[in-house]
């Protein structure tokens, strides 16, 4: 059965959360469908692969397209990538706060070193020409030269503007450095020696290469210019101007021509040698902020702002093929029941049909003019459903991807579909509401009538289920923190689930419809009893709001996401946790959840802009633990005593040729002792039965010492409140909008004695999840 979830809309609002230290976090995905944000794009040196720098950094089959693997360890977005001259590493750095540079085998996702010393986000990353050594350069104004081997820094080089790219020679003799202050220079890697500048740019270059012999260097700066140089004298051969500030340039392979992409839609082809512009491909979603050459200079790839690979046919100047992505949230995802093919939502206002095995997108759904909430296949995989913001679900026929109906909720502003689905024999759909005179409704699937109107709660329902028979609903949400089950024909309230102590936001049917498993902003879920309404199990473990439940096609397995960014899978029988899967980061809200028709894979979607495949490992057989009549007891004493000093001092690079520091040195002692006196149960059967009282007695010192680095803070004061504002204005601008929804973050979960009174919107005494949607009402 597929999640039913609540999809909590707060635009910019990040709730950043810790992430759960599980014992069991499972491989790495077996497919990704979308990369998000691009950062950067290459072809492999041998031109069998592409890489893409988004949420993750992803290779695909140069050829086909297809998904090959993508590299999970950063916990923010590749800002940068590169494949080492053999196309067997690569490199991957990770953006703000992350700021590190890893390397990976590129055929098995090994990873094998981390570059630790940058402290904000590299812009770049190189391999020497033997892979020995690597160059990396960032936001904190350095470009760093690293042991490949040993990841141990060699030397740095400082300069007092942004470091925005570093490519070594093709004899690895020099780094070329495009700096922020409008030059570019030629850095000694022997001596560390950086030569007189390439100066005459008007703006900061943000890029620079060398051509295939590494005579010549091209720069693309945000003057709007491009400019070959040669390296020896250092004078300008070549200027050309483009249309707009240039963010990537690329030589071609063989030297004769150069690509220039920027802020602007078109990214120009140029003459190496006369400097006349030979083409123009049009990118549709600008800005560019990368371009390259495949190795036979046959194709040319682009990656935008937009979360869009294009790939370009040189001798034609046509676009060759699109790698598609989601340019927003994953809010939902669905199996076909072929198991061939998935549906995703996202907040980008399309729904997409995916090719299962190889990540290559089927179908584009387009015509909400909102966001998507929910996805849903009919059981025989001849329709498709999608929810939307727009007051909308739609009906798409599954092969061809055209429209066949169009179920409007309601008129009212605020209305919303929260959540949809098919009933099991494809013939209804159940929509749940919020903000309309209709909580929950229920459609003929293939006129696209309305049959049955719920009405509406204070808030609405945030999931819905259909029972497998088709005769029941099971809704999530309203104030009342409860599940319930209705008779849809006559809307009649049959079950109750009482029990979670925040809003119910996502629900689904067990496939035998005994039991139902609900998530809720308390950050649990829970098995209950279908009949009696009795609670089973509680499934605790999560950091965060659960957004996505699901029960595997069996029943035996449960399936819930959250906020905390991870996806947990369980046994449904005992409540036991199996594993985690954490690859979509720990700051981004699992929206989907979804088990494979047969079970043995399980698909989640993500804030990061993409869904992942993964694998089910086969569970742990659960032992019983024997059950001993009479309990025997017998006696032990305990006594343990612990002394750690601890002392850390921080490490000085004599080569950074600017340097600050800032020492406080504070030591600690802190002890405690801890008695007991109890019985233990030991696991044999003793006859007769001894008995005892035990004494334990454990005592530990601990001392430590330390040089932390002194970082400044700015320390910010909440504003007063005011009875003349408006509900949800929390900054006290007169205004509800974006700003008041990161004001309300700083506020979030704390008790209203200690933040600031407008960020409790209900006056319920705490600020939580109930405030966030009444804030999104008046938004």
């Amino acid at each position: 059965m597929r999640a039913r979830c609540f999809i909590p809309w707060f635009g910019s609002l990040f709730l950043i959360l810790i992430s759960p230290a599980a014992a069991d976090r499972f491989s790495e995905p077996v497919c990704q469908y979308g990369f998000g944000l691009v950062s950067e794009v290459a072809y492999s040196p041998d031109g069998s692969r592409i890489l893409i720098g988004g949420r993750r950094a992803t290779i695909l089959d140069a050829t086909t397209g297809a998904y090959i693997r993508c590299f999970i360890g950063h916990s923010e977005n590749a800002s940068c990538i590169a494949f080492s001259t053999d196309s067997a590493r690569i490199l991957t750095g990770g953006a703000n706060p992350d700021c590190q540079v890893k390397m990976w085998n590129a055929a098995t996702g090994e990873l094998l070193q981390t570059f630790v010393g940058h402290t904000l986000q590299p812009n770049s990353a190189d391999f020497s020409p033997n892979a020995d050594l690597v160059v990396t350069s960032g936001d904190d104004k350095r470009a760093r030269l690293w042991n490949g081997a040993t990841g141990a820094q060699i030397r740095a080089y400082y300069q007092f503007h942004d470091v925005h790219s570093a490519e070594f020679s093709p004899d690895g003799s020099q780094v070329l450095l495009a700096c922020g202050d409008t030059r570019a220079r030629l850095w000694e890697v022997a001596t560390g020696a950086v030569g007189a500048p390439f100066e005459g740019h008007a703006g900061s270059v943000n890029d620079a290469v060398f051509s295939p012999t590494g005579g010549i260097i091209l720069t693309g700066s945000a003057d709007k210019t491009a400019r070959l140089w040669d390296t020896a004298s250092r004078a300008t051969v070549l200027t050309v101007t483009a249309g707009a500030a240039i963010r990537s340039v690329a030589y071609s392979p063989d030297g004769l021509r150069f690509l220039s992409g920027g802020v602007e839609a078109a990214v120009r082809l140029w003459s190496a040698t006369s400097g006349v512009q030979s083409g123009t491909f049009i990118h549709p979603h600008p800005p560019v902020y990368s371009v390259a050459f495949s190795p036979d200079a046959r194709k040319a790839l682009t990656g935008s702002d937009f979360c869009t690979v294009l790939e370009w046919d040189i001798p034609t100047r046509t676009l060759f093929r699109q790698l598609h992505s989601h340019s927003n949230f994953v809010t939902s995802v669905a199996f076909f029941p072929d198991g061939q093919r998935v549906l995703t939502g996202s907040k980008d206002g399309t729904a997409r049909v995916w090719n299962r095995a190889t990540g290559n997108q089927i179908l584009l759904l387009e015509g909400h003019n909102a966001f998507v909430n929910d996805v849903d296949v009919s059981p025989d995989g001849s329709r498709m459903l999608s929810a939307g913001n727009d007051r909308k679900v739609r009906i798409w026929d599954a092969l061809t991807g055209n429209p066949l109906h169009v179920l409007t909720l309601c008129t009212v502003q605020n209305c919303m579909a929260r959540s949809a689905c098919f009933s099991e024999d494809g013939g209804l759909v159940a929509v749940a509401s919020t903000h309309g005179p209709m909580a929950a409704t229920i459609w003929d699937a293939s006129t696209g009538t309305l049959l049955q109107t719920i009405p509406n709660t204070p808030l609405g329902f945030y999931g819905i289920d259909f029972s497998p028979d088709g005769t029941r609903i099971l809704t999530g949400g309203g104030p009342t923190h409860t599940a319930e089950i209705r008779d849809w024909s006559s809307g009649q309230l049959v079950q109750s689930f009482v029990g979670h102590t925040g809003p119910v936001t996502a629900v689904a049917y067990s496939p035998d419809g005994s039991r139902i498993l609900t998530g809720s902003d308390d950050n649990s879920a829970k098995i209950w009893d279908a009949s009696s309404g009795i609670e089973l199990r509680t499934l605790s473990g999560h950091l965060g709001d659960i957004s996505a439940v699901a029960f595997s096609p069996d029943g035996s397995l449960a399936l819930t996401g959250a906020s905390d960014g991870v996806a947990k899978l369980w046994n449904a029988e005992s409540g036991g946790l199996i594993g985690t899967y954490t690859g979509h980061g720990p700051n981004e809200y699992v929206f989907g959840a979804d088990f494979s028709p047969d079970g043995n894979q399980v698909l989640t979607g993500s804030m990061d802009y993409t869904a992942l495949l993964w694998d089910i490992p086969i569970p742990p057989t659960e032992t019983p633990t024997p059950s001993l009549s009479p309990s025997p007891t017998e006696t032990f004493p305990s006594t343990a005593t612990a002394t750690a000093t601890e002392t850390a001092s921080p490490t000085i690079t004599p080569t950074e040729t600017q340097t600050s520091s800032a020492t406080r040195t504070s030591t600690q002692t802190s002890s405690f002792t801890s008695t007991s006196t109890g019985t233990r149960t030991p696991s044999l059967s003793l006859t007769p039965t001894p008995s005892a009282s035990v004494t334990s007695t454990l005592s530990a010192t601990a001392t430590a010492t330390q040089t932390p680095t002194v970082s400044d803070e700015t320390p910010t004061s909440s504003p007063s409140a005011s009875a003349t504002l408006a509900p949800g204005d929390t900054n006290g601008d007169h205004l509800v909008d974006s700003l008041d929804l990161f004001y309300f973050s700083l506020n979030w979960r704390r008790p209203s004695e200690v933040c600031d009174p407008r960020c409790n919107v209900n006056s319920d005494q705490k600020v939580d999840g109930v405030d966030l949607l009444m804030l999104l009402e008046v938004w």
